[in-house]
């Protein structure tokens, strides 16, 4: 598969899915997410809870990446397939959309 391919757009806006009614509780190393329509708990690790949080619809996947790597000490390219490959999955999971 085309690893571009499987990348979010760059321009796109991730917001958090909060009209599902999803409940958060904010742990500070991790975040937990109940989602009602599927009974479901999600555990956010450190790096999908500050993803999570900083997607308000404002940033952009680009800046996204941005800010993950002024925060965190990794090859830019590690970091940047770590972001899209997390924004990916909680869109895949329902917990974020597109603004």
């Amino acid at each position: 598969m085309n690893e571009s391919a499987d990348r979010l757009p760059p321009d796109l806006r991730p917001v958090a899915a909060t009209s599902a009614g999803l409940s958060l509780k904010d742990l500070g190393d991790e975040l937990l997410v109940y989602d009602p329509g599927s009974d479901r708990v999600h555990v956010l690790n450190g790096t999908a809870r500050e993803l999570y949080l900083l997607a308000d619809g404002s940033r952009s996947v680009a800046a996204l990446v941005t800010a993950f790597l002024e925060r965190y000490e990794v090859d830019p390219g590690e970091g940047e397939r770590a972001v899209h490959e997390t924004l990916t999955r909680l869109v895949e999971l329902g917990l974020l959309r597109a603004a």
